[in-house]
């Protein structure tokens, strides 16, 4: 099943819809959450690592960009 819902996920859409592909960007994307045991994204957006899932295939799908991930919680 695929989470198009959460904000990440809208956030790299909008990205690889809007840039132009041959262009070079930095990208940094904030993952902020509520929970205090598993901080930032969820296992769909970033697997296991933070940095698999969507937010992996948005990497190979953009590799003109510089992208920078940043997971958290919120205390």
């Amino acid at each position: 099943m695929d989470n198009r819902s959460h904000t990440e996920k809208k956030l790299m859409d909008y990205i690889n819809d809007s840039l132009n592909k041959d262009s070079n960007f930095n990208v940094v994307i904030n993952i902020q959450n509520s929970s205090s045991q598993n901080p930032g994204a969820c296992f769909g957006c970033g697997g296991k690592d933070g940095y698999g899932g969507s937010i992996e295939d948005f990497a190979k799908n953009n590799p003109n960009l510089n992208i920078s991930i940043q997971h958290g919680a919120k205390d």
